[in-house]
């Protein structure tokens, strides 16, 4: 891919790579990407790159779910909007999950399997806004984890087998994905029917008592109702819903916290980073009165600055912006290269990320790059040129805006929908961890695995950690 990237796409060129287990896909260049995110769905499609890349007709149990994606305007509609009163309840959620999984000694160093933990932080946090029933229940989030894990295993080996094997051995592999799918189903689904039971009968009856919780299930359950979609009614339908959402939140933040620690504690400490994100967090702490809001993650920019630096440096992926052919008489790109139907369509998306052009020193990790150009111009004026000449401060770029050159979360109007809920819980992670644990430094980083076009953090990867005394114990 970097080949081909330095080779044809910095000259505005398109080639094709062989990412196994992929079929071969054509690369468009950066210049292209405008030109690529304006296409009609019907000629381009987003959703057959998609369903084609996790398999949903096997691991999602129902392809009705991204073909009928209901759950995408709910994200839109409800969770976007609606991040503010679930940011307290979200940052408790992750208090009790640092002490149950790393402890409170403040005297003892302990061995803590970063990727193992995240995912259980993430689950649990996520389903906080999701259910929060099932929030701490730990036999469903086990499974809620299981099913997150298969998901993502069986699309990449379904997608490495030979076509003409490729429903049986789709089967075979369903299986230890169907036993943590039916786990996750049997404790949820009671809580859907009583949703749908409730939601109905208050919609019917307004004397009936009964406050809808502020929760993503029940949204979806009111979204149903609206659209008044007998497929989407089906308790059964809103429960694998649910599993899908929780494996679109769960699998790739636990990869990039993971990422994000990793490259944080492996910096040199001159640096200051974990330094500067704690000072941050600290003073808008304060500002909340104890309790992290969302008006305070908004004006974390070092944290943010830190996310979005480790997403750049440590991408999930090496290819971005999938995208399908699916128009019969397929189509012409704007240097004349032609595209048959059925043709793989993206861009070499870690590339973009590591090209000094775009990135100086793009090869390093540099916690406060996006961050330290807000912060350097205010501290150049005064505060009554601040208040006069705002306008001519750069301006903080936050982890959830993209651009042709930074396309973790996609871009244009398929861009993931979820990512500012994603950024509220990764920076209320890095807060809770550095003002409450001291790490030890790592003298070099863990490397990722790359498979195909997939970057996997050290799973089996540790950190020594030990609880900050607090002010009073000092």
């Amino acid at each position: 891919m970097e080949e081909g990237y330095r080779k044809y796409s910095k000259k505005a060129k398109s080639f094709i790579i062989p990412l196994w287990p992929m079929e071969p896909s054509v690369i468009v260049p950066q210049s292209s990407i405008k030109w690529l995110i304006r296409q009609r769905d019907d000629v381009i499609s987003f959703k057959a790159a998609i369903m084609d890349r996790t398999q949903s007709h096997w691991t999602f149990m129902s392809d009705h779910i991204l073909e009928h994606d209901s759950h995408r305007d709910v994200i839109v509609r409800y969770l976007s909007k609606k991040l503010a009163p679930l940011t307290p309840p979200m940052s408790d959620e992750l208090s009790a999950c640092f002490e149950q999984y790393w402890g409170l000694d403040t005297k003892g160093w302990k061995d803590v399997l970063v990727f193992d933990d995240m995912m259980k932080m993430v689950a649990r946090a996520s389903n906080r806004v999701f259910n929060k029933e099932v929030c701490r229940n730990e036999t469903f989030f086990y499974h809620d984890v299981m099913v997150s894990q298969y998901i993502a295993i069986n699309a990449f080996l379904i997608r490495a087998a030979p076509p003409f094997i490729r429903p049986a051995f789709a089967r075979l592999l369903q299986i230890p994905l169907i036993y943590h799918h039916h786990q996750c189903t049997k404790r949820l689904l009671p809580i859907v029917k009583q949703r749908l039971a409730d939601i109905g009968r208050k919609r019917q009856d307004d004397n009936f008592s009964y406050e809808e919780p502020n929760e993503f299930l029940s949204w979806l359950v009111s979204d149903a109702y609206d659209r008044n979609d007998p497929f989407d009614l089906d308790p059964t339908m809103i429960t694998y819903r649910m599993l899908v959402m929780n494996f679109a939140a769960i699998h790739p933040a636990s990869i990039t916290i993971t990422n994000v620690l990793f490259n944080l504690y492996s910096s040199a400490p001159e640096k200051g980073f974990v330094e500067g994100i704690r000072e941050e967090a600290t003073r808008i702490l304060a500002e909340g009165n104890g309790t992290f809001t969302k008006a305070g993650l908004d004006k974390m920019i070092r944290t943010d600055s830190a996310i979005r630096e480790s997403l750049r440096y440590s991408s999930l992926t090496s290819k971005g912006l999938d995208r399908t052919v699916i128009a019969k008489e397929g189509i012409t790109m704007e240097d004349g290269l032609f595209l048959p139907q059925g043709t793989k369509v993206g861009t070499a998306l870690f590339s973009i990320h590591r090209d000094d052009s775009f990135y100086p020193h793009a090869h390093e990790y540099d916690a406060f790059r996006f961050s330290r150009p807000l912060e350097e111009a205010k501290q150049d004026l005064s505060v009554v040129e601040a208040a006069l000449e705002l306008k001519d401060i750069p301006q903080n770029t936050p982890l959830t805006q993209t651009s042709d050159t930074f396309l973790e979360f996609g871009h244009g109007r398929h861009a993931c929908p979820g990512r500012f809920f994603t950024s509220a819980q990764l920076k209320l992670l890095v807060a809770n961890m550095v003002l409450n644990y001291d790490v030890k430094l790592l003298a070099t980083r863990p490397a990722n695995t790359w498979i195909a076009d997939y970057g996997i953090p050290p799973r089996k990867a540790t950190l020594q950690v030990r609880r900050r005394k607090t002010q009073s114990e000092v």
